[in-house]
């Protein structure tokens, strides 16, 4: 058989040499491991194999190592090398399945051969290893995932019933928590390149949110340290993570009035930490994460905590923040920034329709309406000049969703709006600005969402 495949080699047609390697791989398993005469040349011929070479050629092939792996257990020599052509072929869907069978025949043929492989190296591996937290934190974090607590597998929150008993793993999430805010305080100053420094916090920040929602309110006692801890790290290094964290903490805890005060000290720390890094040059072009993980946090204020949030000066700040950022192109980032403001209309408008009045809903009333006009000035700017495809349509959202708060000023609105918009011969003119605002208002309780961005999708080409 052998001779035959040598003379398909020279000649032959793929087919013929298929055949010859199936009948090989049907007795190679009781070919005895010493035979040096035929194999190495048919084991080498093998793996010098085009990947390019017929599907039922390479599948054979395939096929064939795997039942030598007896063989292969003798014949170290060859092992490397067949494993390495396995591993190209097994990242091909066809040849997945068979090439890791065959994979997992080898290496089980030879354990002691795998396991001896560069022996000398391994202590310095497992030195790495276990001073390495990354990979131990995220073995925790992979335990909390898939912790619930044992009432029936629901989770515990703020709004759930209150219980007598404690969780069961309340003391070793107590215990973990004290080691994993040592590895905050640790590594926060190390001296790793900074990326993979961030990536130890944010595991560990992680785990921390597993504690928290696998817990829900009985991990109310890690809450005042680990905020505490994380504004102290915060007033050093900027880690976008926490602000991650942060909008965990205020969706279990927001609604919980007495740690509304505490959040909102928390909110005001971090929010003007991060200003000092949004208002440098570039700011939040640079860092779109940190604009996409503040507003997710603002946010999460807006639906959990409004009351306490909108009478905080941070509020006004943050507002006023998010208008700067309407021009950010990058999708996740402006994203957060439009659902903050149609969060906050949203809240209007649900306080209106219930009745409900409070300092809370008057400061909020009080913010869109001074910066109404400013905020529609600046999302039509965004919209023609700044960002592109769907972030024109949310853009258009929060200018629809305007003229639910007051549809007379709303109109008021937009004359200044557009009155600020760039003169030109590449411009829209007078009258079609006056157009654009009538084809928005005239109608109101006609005029929908769509209606709304198809006049801007009509005025942007103006400018084009």
């Amino acid at each position: 058989m052998f001779n035959i495949l040598k003379l398909c080699s020279q000649g032959g047609t793929w087919d013929e040499a298929e055949a010859a390697l199936f009948i090989i791989s049907t007795v190679i398993s009781n070919i005895i491991p010493e035979e040096n005469n035929v194999l190495p040349e048919l084991v080498q011929a093998i793996i010098m194999l085009p990947l390019t070479s017929h599907p039922a050629l390479l599948l054979t092939s395939i096929d064939l190592l795997g039942s030598a792996s007896e063989w292969l257990s003798k014949n170290t020599a060859f092992l490397g090398k067949v494993v390495e052509w396995l591993l190209q072929l097994a990242v091909t869907p066809v040849f997945a399945a068979p090439a890791a069978d065959a994979i997992e025949k080898v290496l089980t043929a030879t354990p002691v051969v795998v396991t001896n492989n560069e022996n000398e190296k391994a202590a310095d591996s497992w030195a790495r290893i276990a001073s390495e937290p990354v990979l131990w934190i995220d073995r925790i974090a992979t335990i909390f995932r898939e912790v619930r607590p044992w009432n029936g597998g629901n989770l515990r929150t703020a709004n759930s019933a209150a219980s007598a008993d404690a969780a069961p793993w309340l003391d070793i999430a107590t215990a973990l928590y004290k080691v994993l805010s040592e590895a905050l305080k640790r590594y926060e100053s190390t001296s790793r390149v900074v990326e993979h420094c961030c990536r130890s916090i944010s595991i560990a920040l992680v785990v921390f949110r597993f504690i928290v929602r696998s817990l829900g309110v009985q991990s109310i006692g890690f809450v005042e340290p680990l905020i505490t801890q994380m504004m102290d790290i915060f007033s050093r290094q900027q880690h976008s993570c926490f602000l991650y964290l942060s909008s965990i903490l205020v969706d279990e805890y927001g609604g919980m009035e007495s740690l509304q005060p505490g959040l909102m000290i928390m909110l005001e720390t971090l929010a003007h930490g991060t200003f000092t890094v949004l208002t440098l040059e570039n700011g939040p072009r640079d860092h779109p994460d940190t604009v996409d993980d503040l507003f997710r946090l603002a946010q999460r204020f807006v639906t959990r905590a409004p009351s306490a949030f909108f009478v905080h000066p941070v509020a006004a700040a943050l507002f006023e923040c998010a208008m700067v950022c309407l021009s950010l192109d990058h999708q996740e980032a402006n994203r957060s920034v439009t659902r903050f403001f149609t969060s906050i209309i949203e809240q209007l408008l649900s306080a209106r329709k219930a009745g409900f009045r409070d300092p809370g809903v008057i400061a909020a009333e009080e913010l869109v309406i001074v910066h109404g006009a400013k905020l529609i000035e600046l999302c039509l700017h965004a919209a023609i000049f700044k960002v592109s495809g769907s972030l024109r349509r949310d853009l258009a959202e929060i200018v629809y969703m305007l003229s639910k708060i007051d549809r007379g000023k709303h109109k008021e609105w937009l004359i200044t709006g557009t009155s600020r918009l760039p003169r030109g011969p590449l411009a829209a003119t007078d009258e079609q600005l006056e157009q654009f605002v009538d084809n928005i208002t005239a109608d109101p309780e006609r005029v929908s969402m769509r209606d709304v961005y198809t006049q801007i999708r009509d005025l942007i080409k103006l400018y084009e």
